[in-house]
C-alpha cells in the first residue's frame, strides 16, 4: 500500500534573533488572531499570502503533498488530528510560531506489482538466507567439540 499524504498550507511569522518575551508573546497573540480568522471562514491562503514570511507565501502557504513519516514531529502532532478544512493549533519553537490548514488527505492506494515486485523479492530473499543461515549455524554447533581447558588455570608463571 502507498502512504497517506497530506495536502497542507502554513503561515509561519518568525521571531527576529533578538525577541524580548513580550514581543514573542505578541507574534502568537498575532498568530493566534489569524487562526481566528481562518476559522471565521477567512481564506486560509489569502491570509498566508498577507501574513506568512515562509518562501511559499506567495503560493498561499500551499507545501503540496506531504507523508506524514516525513514531517517533523512538532508538525506531525498538529497533523494527525486534522480533518480537510481544519486549522491547527498556533504552535512554535524558537525561530517562529505556526499555523497549519489541511485542505485534503489522499489516502494511500494499492500499489501496482511492477511496483513493488522488487521491494518483494528483496524481502523474501532476506527472509530465507536467514533461515538458511540459522540452520547453518546450528548445524556447525552440532558437530562442534568444544573443550574449556582454562577452567583450572595453573598457577601463575614463574
Amino acid at each position: 500500500m502507498g502512504r497517506d499524504r497530506y495536502r497542507l498550507r502554513i503561515i509561519v511569522i518568525r521571531f527576529s534573533d533578538y525577541s524580548s518575551p513580550e514581543r514573542r508573546q505578541e507574534t502568537i497573540e498575532q498568530m493566534q488572531e489569524l487562526r481566528r480568522q481562518a476559522l471565521a471562514g477567512d481564506d486560509f491562503a489569502e491570509l498566508a499570502r498577507k501574513h506568512s514570511e515562509a518562501p511559499n507565501a506567495v503560493n498561499g502557504g500551499d507545501m503540496g503533498y506531504v507523508e506524514m513519516e516525513g514531517m517533523d514531529p512538532l508538525f506531525k502532532a498538529q497533523v494527525k488530528n486534522l480533518k480537510p478544512g481544519e486549522a491547527s493549533e498556533v504552535f512554535y519553537n524558537d525561530q517562529a510560531v505556526f499555523l497549519l490548514h489541511l485542505e485534503e488527505i489522499k489516502k494511500g492506494e494499492l500499489l501496482p506489482l511492477s511496483e513493488v515486485r522488487d521491494r518483494i523479492f528483496d524481502l523474501l530473499y532476506q527472509q530465507e538466507s536467514m533461515e538458511r543461515y540459522q540452520l547453518w549455524l546450528e548445524r556447525l554447533k552440532a558437530r562442534t567439540y568444544i573443550e574449556n581447558r582454562l577452567t583450572n588455570p595453573p598457577s601463575s608463571a614463574p
